[in-house]
């Protein structure tokens, strides 16, 4: 997946491949991902205060972190939804822009992400909301996460969702 350049990229490039190896060893690490579904502030905060090794926002969910003052680590979507110019976080972030018109959601991009750069634990929030089919969506982004061997617990105001093998 190719990330547009900005004014800290090489550095930010560093530090994410850095997270990717040392991941790669350690399971434990939560990567936070908040998605453009419906978002409950509280969750996020908690979310937040919970903390987490990287905070990805897949599209609107950059809206979502910009309403609360957090400047997520990546960026990925084709930004058909997002209202929060991306300039904002161009020298912050690590921006991946993708064509609209492409086989997986947002999510399913965010969460695929999250996995190349070593994370096997995720906490995705706005995967949940009034869009039904996304939802689903999400149920499945899930499922093939899990036969990779990564966990995913979605989360919103009134429920923790996950997923487990047969063999737990």
């Amino acid at each position: 997946m190719s990330g547009l350049k900005n004014t800290e990229g090489e550095e930010r490039e560093k530090k994410l491949e850095k997270c990717a190896t040392e991941n790669k060893k350690r399971t434990e690490k939560i990567c936070l991902i908040v998605s453009g579904g419906t978002i409950d502030e509280k969750v996020l905060k908690r979310a937040i205060e919970d903390g987490y090794d990287l905070l990805i926002a897949a599209d609107s969910g950059l809206d979502a972190l910009t309403c609360v003052g957090i400047v997520p680590d990546v960026i990925c979507g084709d930004f058909d939804s997002a209202k929060t110019p991306l300039s904002e976080n161009a020298h912050k972030s690590k921006i991946y822009r993708f064509n609209p018109e492409k086989d997986y959601t947002d999510t399913e991009l965010a969460v695929n992400l999250a996995m190349e750069y070593g994370y096997r634990s995720i906490r995705l929030l706005g995967a949940t909301g009034t869009r039904h089919d996304h939802f689903l969506g999400n149920i499945a982004v899930m499922a093939g996460a899990l036969n990779k061997g990564c966990r995913i617990i979605i989360e919103d105001g009134h429920n923790r969702i996950r997923m487990i093998n047969k063999n737990e």
